[in-house]
């Protein structure tokens, strides 16, 4: 394979091979100022980027002297010296030149540029030269530009070597870290690294080496202080500068709030457990309902499952209590009564268990009844221990009375009624005292 030696060669043109018309409308595509220059200097082309920049129309710069029409060295437009002009010099001596020139605009402004001529030879023959420039006063104000930026942002950066050095910190970088820009440079990133996170940010850094863009790389960054705080990276590789850019969000707080939030639903769920509540969240419409792992217990169910929706459910409750914890359901999703009540729920297993539930219709932004939030508990205990009362009250062969703290009777079982010649209803609205003897009712007072 030949080598590169700077000059333009062309030979015969082969089949279908592009002609001076073709390379003409390629070089007006490019977004740099290009002319070609015949070996007295006559302009036989000038691109568009040339015409903008110079001021003059490819009419009127083709076939003018223009090796040195706008180069400052020579003010009258004409041909200098080969050892102050790289143009002339190219023209004269056929060998590339390169070098930062300064030129005067259509307007006489100048302005500085790389230059590079390059002769062009056709079948061994020096037959000219094509001139390039590269504006390097807008290179240089977008270096500018970016400097002022990467010092100024808010948003921490670095740029890191190809070996994870640190090359250069911006100042919102080395704030987040507790140092100095000047402490950092040279410093392997590695440092900064949480041991636990390290071997996968290493493997991170590996990957933007090998091309691959990371974003939304999260790991812990050790400050000056000792202390830690959590990143949020995106990186990318410059082969050509043989460095990483790197960009950091700092997400403690989101991260704290995140496991403030996890610790609290771990509290919450514990607390249901260990209270037996179960909790349960639906729309009046919307066809499905969460469940906490508690709800899914309260009606034998695995947790692991999804909780069924409102036919589903209502088919798990006593046919007993069904049709009245419909309407009663109902009503609370239209705001017609509170949801309190207790039912029976049929385990997949045919047992029975009680439920105590309570619940209300939460509206959304428009008032409008939009989700249902319900807390069920376990009542089966209590619900029988008072069911074992009535039984043993109801069909104790001595009388029992059940009285409240004003002296007053509550309730009296059949014994007792049967006892006192009253009825029922003649017992409950009298004082118990008035029951008692008179010579007893000191001892009741007292006791």
């Amino acid at each position: 394979m030949p080598q590169p030696t700077g000059e333009l060669c062309v030979d015969a043109p082969a089949a279908g091979a592009w002609g001076l018309p073709e390379f003409q409308a390629a070089l007006d595509l490019v977004g740099n100022p290009v002319w070609l220059l015949d070996p007295n200097g006559v302009c036989l082309f000038f691109n568009q980027a040339a015409q903008r920049v110079f001021g003059y129309s490819a009419v009127s710069a083709i076939g003018q002297n223009l090796s040195c029409r706008s180069h400052t060295a020579n003010s009258d437009g004409w041909a200098c010296a080969k050892e102050v002009c790289p143009i002339q010099g190219c023209l004269e001596t056929g060998l590339p030149a390169e070098c930062r020139e300064t030129f005067r605009d259509g307007h006489g402004n100048l302005f500085s540029v790389d230059l590079a001529a390059r002769p062009v030879r056709v079948e061994g023959s020096l037959r000219g030269c094509v001139v390039s420039l590269i504006d390097t006063g807008k290179l240089k104000r977008a270096e500018l530009a970016l400097d002022e930026f990467f010092l100024t942002s808010s948003l921490p950066m670095l740029v890191a070597n190809w070996d994870g050095t640190i090359r250069q910190a911006n100042p919102a970088f080395a704030w987040t870290f507790g140092f100095t820009t000047e402490e950092l440079k040279d410093r392997a990133f590695s440092e900064l690294v949480h041991p636990a996170d390290l071997s996968a940010s290493e493997a991170s850094f590996l990957k933007t080496l090998a091309g691959e863009r990371q974003v939304g790389f999260e790991c812990r960054g050790i400050c000056k202080d000792g202390s830690y705080r959590w990143l949020l990276i995106n990186a990318v590789a410059s082969p050509d500068r043989m460095v990483v850019n790197v960009t950091l969000n700092d997400i403690t707080q989101r991260k704290n709030t995140e496991d403030a939030l996890r610790r609290s639903e771990e509290w919450l769920i514990a607390s249901q457990a260990a209270a037996g509540v179960g909790i349960w969240d639906g729309g009046s419409n919307s066809g499905s309902t969460r469940a906490s792992a508690e709800q899914f217990r309260l009606f034998g169910l695995d947790p692991a499952d999804v909780f069924p929706a409102e036919e589903a459910f209502l088919k798990m409750i006593h046919p007993a209590d069904r049709e009245r914890l419909s309407r009663e359901l109902e009503a609370a999703y239209t705001g017609q009564a509170p949801y309190e009540t207790q039912f029976r729920v049929v385990w997949p297993d045919g047992s029975v268990h009680w439920l105590l539930a309570k619940g209300q219709m939460l509206p959304d932004s428009a008032g409008k009844p939009s989700r249902f939030i319900g807390a069920n508990v376990d009542i089966t205990s209590r619900v029988r221990a008072e069911m074992a009362f009535e039984q043993f009250f109801n069909l104790c062969p001595t009388a029992l009375a059940l009285v409240g703290f004003d002296g007053r009777l509550k309730r009296a079982n059949p014994v007792l009624i049967a006892m006192s010649g009253f009825t029922a209803g003649e017992l409950l609205e009298q004082p118990f005292i008035d029951m008692l003897h008179p010579e007893d009712r000191v001892k009741f007072e007292c006791a």
